[in-house]
């Protein structure tokens, strides 16, 4: 059985941990005295929302895609929503085991982890153009990865069960309003440097794309009619020339 040390000396009245005496909290991350398999691995996956956020701001620096930086939108807003709202208005306390301060209710691992995998899945059903079998991969690595974090905040008890399930319905919420917003005002074509000056000189690519046959031949079509037409193009210039 693991032991988990003597925390209790560290909090207040308020069921707060005084950080700068605590030894074993790390990146928000209680890690037991004498920790377990289960714990190690659950320890690993507490860690996934620093390794999504680490991912999403590497990936959008080294390609400025606008999916990416969209999706540190969303990482952004649902952090500001839960942890200077939810938790200030609801003020649950974590268990009594966590080394972290703050309140618990809901859990910010787990409404980013869930929030996360529900708006790559999405992503993927309705935007992304990779190969199916490159999407279906993608799909299970991103769930092993997310799914079990709700999990890991109360194996290491810096969160209650209640707490990691509110979490997690909240990024599901979040991330789903968040796809149908975007989907519904998002332009969806090609690659392109969008048009807004500010955006264009960022170089952000907008990497939306149709993804049904039919809508595909309609903006093909939509295309076709749009180019002008080199013949007349080449009878303006001569008679622009004989003039």
């Amino acid at each position: 059985q693991s032991t988990w040390g003597t925390l209790d000396s560290l909090r207040t009245a308020a069921n707060q941990s005084d950080k700068s005496m605590c030894q074993t909290a790390f990146l928000l991350v209680t890690v037991p005295d004498a920790p377990s398999f289960a714990d190690y691995i659950a320890v690993f996956y507490g860690l996934v929302p620093f390794i999504l956020i680490a991912t999403v701001v590497v990936a959008f620096l080294l390609t400025r895609r606008l999916s990416l930086l969209l999706c540190f939108g969303f990482i952004v807003t649902t952090t500001v929503i839960n942890e200077a709202i939810l938790k200030t208005a609801i003020q649950g306390p974590r268990p009594e085991l966590s080394c972290l301060p703050g309140y618990g209710m809901p859990s910010g691992h787990s409404v980013l982890a869930i929030g996360f995998v529900v708006w790559f899945l999405l992503e993927l059903r309705f935007h992304f153009t990779w190969e199916p079998k490159v999407r279906l991969v993608s799909a299970i690595a991103a769930i092993l990865l997310c799914v079990p974090v709700p999990w890991s905040r109360v194996q290491v008890h810096d969160h209650s069960p209640a707490q990691a399930l509110a979490g997690s319905l909240e990024g599901l919420v979040f991330a789903s309003i968040w796809f149908w917003l975007l989907f519904r005002s998002m332009v969806h074509n090609e690659p392109r440097h969008l048009s807004h000056p500010c955006i264009y000189r960022l170089g952000i690519l907008n990497d939306y794309t149709i993804k049904t046959r039919k809508e595909s031949e309609v903006l093909r079509h939509i295309m076709v009619a749009m180019e002008p037409d080199e013949g007349a193009e080449l009878s303006l210039t001569v008679d622009d020339e004989f003039l």
